[in-house]
């Protein structure tokens, strides 16, 4: 093995929440490490951190996120592993972004230990069941052979998701089945108010219908747009200040990595717009409870115009 794959780890893939545990317990196991957001970093800064190093000091662990945000990093990046001596650890973390064909990332497969992160299919149905037995054991959570294929039913394979389910069942010592499907579709009502926002912001019209007609008969319309006036309300705030961290908001690594992405995509200008056509569609709703599912609709249409 070369000086350069010993030194360097690529993560990639389609499965961030695997990505996102990898990293999770790499950093635990280190003492000197750093996770870095290279988005918005200059290229000698970037050297300072990457390269820098001290000769008395032990070797430090850094972990590289967004790099293929930033062009003058991305572009410079083969060079500079190729010319500088790294004496650092670098996990580039790329996740699932289309960079098959870009040079950059095919110099990083084939010089780094490259490891690859992949999703469940909809049919491995199989590996949803073990993955969720195993998580359940190591939380104290007595799940039944049926509980199991309950809830792979009701979530779907997808670790996040089951991950989540697993958090809110963990918190009570015995639950019923009707209390597991009601904390099921908490989780469930949580991922499609990530989806709707970053559907909003995108624009994305035909999406957005689409969903809402998949989330109507299981959600409550007050409560949905009570969820996406917080999401937005918490992406002002990181934009408002980018040194913010989850622990500010009370909020977990997953939910303070999306909001921190839905920062990225947006503006002061558009938030505010949200934020204020959320409020007065809710004072209508409450003002007209018969119509609440039309004035809701109509506002998030009116939000991706």
């Amino acid at each position: 093995m070369s000086k350069l794959s010993e030194n360097i780890i690529t993560l990639y893939g389609d499965d961030a929440f695997e990505i996102n545990r990898y990293v999770e317990n790499e950093v635990q196991e280190y003492k000197d490490c750093s996770i870095v957001d290279c988005s918005d970093i200059d290229l000698n800064s970037f050297i300072s951190i990457a390269f820098g190093y001290d000769m008395f000091a032990s070797k430090k662990y850094i972990f590289l996120k967004n790099i293929y945000s930033n062009d003058s990093v991305w572009k410079n990046l083969e060079k500079m592993l190729t010319d500088y001596s790294l004496n650092n650890v670098l996990y580039i973390i790329i996740g699932n972004h289309a960079l098959q064909k870009n040079a950059t990332f095919k110099f990083l497969l084939d010089k780094s230990q490259a490891i690859n992160f992949k999703k469940w299919k909809e049919w491995d149905i199989r590996s949803a069941k073990n993955w969720l037995k195993d998580e359940s054991n190591l939380l104290n959570i007595k799940l039944g052979v049926d509980d199991i294929e309950t809830i792979i039913d009701w979530v779907g394979p997808d670790e996040q998701k089951l991950h989540d389910c697993l958090e809110r069942l963990s918190l009570y010592d015995t639950f019923s089945k009707e209390k597991m499907h009601e904390l099921i579709k908490q989780t469930n009502i949580v991922n499609n108010v990530f989806l709707l926002v970053e559907l909003i912001i995108q624009k994305d019209r035909t999406k957005v219908l689409n969903l809402l007609n998949n989330i109507k008969s299981s959600s409550d319309p007050y409560q949905l747009i009570g969820l996406l006036s917080s999401q937005f309300l918490q992406v002002l705030y990181i934009l408002s200040d980018r040194n913010a961290k989850g622990a500010d908001l009370g909020m977990k690594d997953y939910s303070f990595n999306k909001t921190m992405e839905f920062s990225k995509k947006t503006n002061l200008n558009s938030l505010k717009k949200y934020i204020e056509k959320l409020s007065d569609a809710d004072m209508n709703m409450k003002s007209k409870p018969n119509d609440n599912w039309i004035i809701l609709e109509k506002t998030i249409f009116d939000l991706c115009m």
